[in-house]
């Protein structure tokens, strides 16, 4: 392969894929950064660690059996509560009324086995993460560094593709001044020139070949002859 800088605008937007990732590959191993920084798959948190019994509530109680919760509440739905409030002060309570039915909420709880088995599991995760992280810290730095190394190639190609399609659109005005100028390229060029903002050195750059009409159009207009003014005759007398 030629090396990316001597390649012309034309060849470098048109470089496949595959090509430009040959390009990329020789500046990182100019630059000795590696083509690519392994990172293994981040660690999946342990599953199946739940709470593994069932209790049940009653108000602040909490009760093994179903069956006793439901005896406590019917017993409690039987008596007349209250609820009790603090008063602005914050250190005298009162009363407000009936405090309504006690109703019974299932609770998730762990056993001592579950509890231990969950302990170990996600104590042995977080260690796997956090050498995950750092791996992963590292990754990122070599890649940055990657970055780096292939940005000039880049650049190089974007800027070829700009150019290229500059080239596109100057051609296809072009064409549309040689129409208006019935065929003369040199008006055409002429037309282009002093319709674009670019610059004749930039079109001088991207369209050489019509620059050239552009110059002979200027050429000729300079070498044109004069026409000398018509000496006046007195009139004979």
């Amino acid at each position: 392969m030629k090396p990316i800088n001597e390649l012309t605008d034309h060849e470098l937007a048109s470089l496949t894929l595959g090509e430009i990732q040959i390009y990329k590959d020789l500046a990182c191993a100019e630059a000795g950064v590696p083509l690519q920084s392994f990172l293994p798959e981040e660690p999946k948190k342990p599953t199946g660690l739940d709470p593994d019994l069932t209790y049940y509530r009653v108000g602040d109680m909490i009760f093994e059996r179903e069956v006793d919760a439901q005896e406590v509440a019917s017993l409690a739905n039987k008596c007349s509560r209250i609820n009790t409030y603090w008063g602005r002060s914050y250190n005298r309570q009162f009363a407000n009324g009936d405090a309504g039915d006690v109703a019974i909420s299932p609770v998730k709880l762990y056993s001592k086995e579950r509890l231990a088995k969950a302990d170990t599991e996600l104590e042995a995760y977080d260690k796997a993460m956090k050498a995950w992280d750092d791996l992963k810290r590292e990754h990122d730095n070599r890649q940055s560094d990657r970055d780096a190394a292939t940005e000039p190639v880049t650049t190089l190609i974007a800027g070829a593709r700009d150019r290229e399609a500059e080239r596109h659109w100057l051609r296809k005005q072009f064409e549309r001044y040689v129409q208006l100028a019935d065929g003369n390229e040199r008006t055409a060029a002429r037309f282009l020139s002093n319709a674009w903002r670019g610059g004749n050195e930039k079109l001088k750059l991207l369209v050489p070949d019509i620059y050239e009409k552009l110059e002979r159009a200027e050429e000729q207009a300079v070498d044109l002859p004069r026409s000398e003014p018509e000496e006046v005759v007195d009139p004979v007398t």
